[in-house]
């Protein structure tokens, strides 16, 4: 198989294994299905945790919020441990999508982006106690239509500034998705059916892990932030 007679649109949207056609298809389900299974294992890895016993001796879920996520980390134990969690579990997603996309397509690429999220979010290795998703989903639309991210993570900035609650602008870019991903994807035949559901999924489960934040927002008790 010569990879270079492939465009990256091809790849992007069919996968080398389709593209190949010498893979039969319980062959490509068995691989799409360990790719996904991987994108979990990998997504369960949890920065937060990790940064916080191996710099500080401590777990993070016993701090501030309880969430494994950057922004407790920030609150808790400043910027740069932040920025590093925040980048490590973006990259995470990046990974597993990114290379569920080459061999398998972007239709695949997105249920492996959901399965990160699930790790991140409920992680094996943790006690399925983790974070709430949303720098892992960023981490998922970058890799696959940075476009999109490109656009959510303007909503994002936009609703952070305006608010100033992180939350309020990570449950706006999650609920913008399925309409950007509908406008990008409308001029070349429309937004494929398993990246609709996914992204709409992906939405739900955001404002899902949000929950608590909402319920304090409602009730004037969510800490706001600031970009000083």
């Amino acid at each position: 198989m010569n990879i270079a007679l492939y465009s990256l649109i091809e790849i992007k949207r069919a996968g080398l294994l389709s593209l190949s056609g010498q893979c039969h298809i319980a062959l490509f389900i068995a691989i799409a299905v360990l790719l996904v299974v991987g994108a979990y294992f990998l997504g369960s890895i949890n920065f937060a945790i990790y940064i916080s016993r191996a710099a500080y001796n401590k777990d993070i879920r016993s701090f501030g919020s309880g969430n494994a996520g950057s922004t407790n980390v920030m609150r808790t134990f400043g910027t740069k441990a932040a920025l590093i969690v925040l980048f490590g579990d973006i990259m995470k997603a990046f990974v597993s999508v990114t290379v569920t996309m080459v061999v398998c397509g972007i239709e695949i690429a997105y249920i492996a982006g959901l399965a990160a999220m699930v790790g991140h979010c409920y992680p094996i290795y943790y006690g399925f106690k983790g974070g709430k998703g949303f720098a892992t989903a960023a981490g998922m639309v970058l890799a696959a239509d940075p476009l999109a991210f490109l656009i959510c993570a303007i909503i994002f900035v936009a609703v952070v500034a305006t608010t100033k609650f992180i939350s309020a602008g990570s449950i706006m870019a999650a609920m913008f998705l399925p309409l950007v991903l509908n406008m990008i994807y409308r001029p070349s035949g429309g937004l494929p059916g398993t990246m609709a559901i996914c992204s709409i999924l992906l939405a739900i489960f955001v404002i899902f892990r949000h929950k608590e934040n909402i319920i304090r927002i409602a009730n004037r008790e969510e800490k706001k932030f600031s970009f000083k």
